[in-house]
């Protein structure tokens, strides 16, 4: 009877200490990455990870994949650019972290394959006909040069990630879901 009662005991104890654990990492985060950025700054994407903002598998958009990495080196990919910014925009809610603490995002310069950008720096071109993952998307490169080879070929304006903003993405969200 002894023994049943301390082995009893210790499991309470064990289940108790799993359970402070668990409550002192925080609220779960979908999306975190298998892997980080690579020294270059480019995602490696396995083919378990999911967008942090809409579950989609990010290895099926490699064209689109946007990265955010915080400040405790955790990763989060995203299955296209509009997903990526909208997360950094809505942190707490997508990432579980505030905004403060992204070091950096990324986001692959639409022209030049295999190469991802500092979002910070590059320019977006929205309101033109290019579709990714999620439907109309902010089309990143690095320069203004080929901001105004893509308005050319589809259309549009440019932006700088400042006047990227939550009405913008949800007006792109309400055009692409729109009946054409």
């Amino acid at each position: 009877m002894r023994t049943a009662a301390l082995l009893t005991g210790g499991f309470v104890l064990s289940n108790v200490s799993a359970c402070k654990k668990s409550e002192s990492q925080g609220p779960s985060r979908r999306g975190v990455a298998a892997k980080p950025l690579d020294s270059e700054g480019r995602p490696q994407p396995s083919d378990q990870d999911r967008c942090a903002m809409c579950a989609m598998r990010v290895a099926d958009h490699p064209e689109w994949i946007g990265a955010i990495e915080l400040d405790d080196g955790t990763t989060f990919y995203f299955c296209s650019v509009r997903c990526t910014l909208g997360s950094a925009l809505r942190a707490p809610e997508f990432l579980k972290s505030e905004a403060s603490h992204i070091r950096r995002t990324r986001v692959p310069d639409y022209l030049v394959k295999d190469r991802w950008i500092d979002a910070d720096s590059a320019l977006f071109v929205v309101d033109s006909d290019v579709k990714g993952p999620m439907g109309l998307e902010l089309v990143p490169v690095g320069r203004q040069d080929d901001a105004d080879v893509v308005v050319r070929r589809h259309g549009g304006r440019v932006v700088r990630r400042a006047e990227v903003t939550i009405d913008l993405l949800r007006d792109l969200k309400a055009r692409s879901a729109a009946p054409k």
